[in-house]
């Protein structure tokens, strides 16, 4: 549940990180430029994941997917499931453009690949819950992948509000005002 994805950018991201520190790489600024790509790689995946029938949805109203595509219909059967193969595919898209505007105006370096985990992991969470992932719950509440989306998500956010806002305070006592030494009195 959720090992093959996540499990495969958690040991790319560790082993990543092993190399750059070896060879004394800027680990965040690699990180940043990285996370764009990522999602651009998930995207592609996903569509992979629509044509052979897995992450598929629950079964739903037929307004949301009329039918089974027919290259499905022998995997899945013929009732209309949720497209989540699909928004996943939205997601990392959507993902993608984001992280790379985001890129263009980061406030420390290390926040675009923040962002990914926190927009990858509010966006899977959601997801995961209309999938008909037969590969259990933890607690009956959450799936594996829902699972490790709020154990990464989660730090992540809390780790890019602390930073951000140590880089805004660093950003205003740097400002070119608050360097100014102040005009000497006028002398009486």
């Amino acid at each position: 549940g959720g090992l093959v994805y996540l499990g495969g950018v958690g040991l790319s991201v560790v082993l990543c990180v092993l190399m750059i520190l070896r060879h004394r790489g800027p680990v965040r600024e690699l990180a940043d430029v990285a996370a764009p790509a990522i999602q651009l790689g998930s995207a592609i995946g996903r569509l992979g994941c629509l044509s052979s029938g897995c992450c598929y949805g629950a079964v739903c109203e037929p307004h949301w997917w009329a039918t089974t595509p027919p290259w499905l219909t022998g995997v899945l059967g013929p009732s209309p499931r949720y497209p989540t193969a699909l928004l996943l595919f939205g997601l990392s898209a959507a993902s993608f453009v984001a992280l790379r505007k985001l890129l263009e105006k980061r406030a420390f370096a290390g926040e675009v690949f923040l962002a990914n985990f926190v927009l990858y992991g509010a966006g899977r969470f959601a997801i995961e819950a209309l999938r008909a992932d037969p590969r259990g719950r933890w607690w009956d509440l959450v799936s594996t992948s829902q699972l490790i989306a709020l154990a990464t998500g989660v730090p992540c956010l809390l780790l890019w509000i602390a930073l951000r806002i140590r880089a805004q305070r660093a950003q205003a006592t740097d400002s070119p005002a608050s360097s100014q030494p102040e005009p000497d009195s006028p002398a009486t």
